[in-house]
């Protein structure tokens, strides 16, 4: 199941990255592909017991909402794909101002939207036995 999920962002990404839009629809069926998958897993956990019913329909939705924005996504690009093949670079979509928009709330301390992230400690000191 974790593959099948890793997947889904993942072929976005590698299509966005290939630069046209042929590749990009390509790779957003793949994304479906992988979102289906995660489905069908996701029915098969609860067969055998590994996820509630609760659990399993909350993730199903979100499966399909999922698929349901690539396939909105995949459609636009088919209307553009008329109009040039090749896609906007990253820079050009001025996502830092658009991820700042969204970010977490300012500190009130700072003002930062950025605070600095927690360190993760070293593999095998997570939870230290007792001294």
């Amino acid at each position: 199941m974790t593959r099948a999920a890793v997947s889904i962002p993942s072929n976005i990404a590698e299509g966005y990255d290939r630069g046209t839009n042929p590749e990009f629809i390509r790779f957003l069926n793949i994304a479906k592909g992988s979102a289906a998958e995660l489905r069908t897993q996701l029915y098969i956990a609860k067969e055998i017991g590994e996820i509630n019913q609760k659990t399993m329909a909350e993730l199903v939705e979100e499966t399909k909402g999922i698929g349901a924005m690539l396939n909105k996504l995949e459609q636009a690009r088919r209307l553009q794909a008329g109009e040039t093949d090749t896609l906007p670079s990253p820079e050009s979509l001025n996502l830092d101002t658009a991820l700042s928009l969204t970010g977490p709330a300012p500190s009130p301390e700072t003002g930062n939207r950025n605070p600095e992230p927690e360190l993760l400690p070293e593999p095998g000191t997570r939870n230290p036995e007792p001294e």
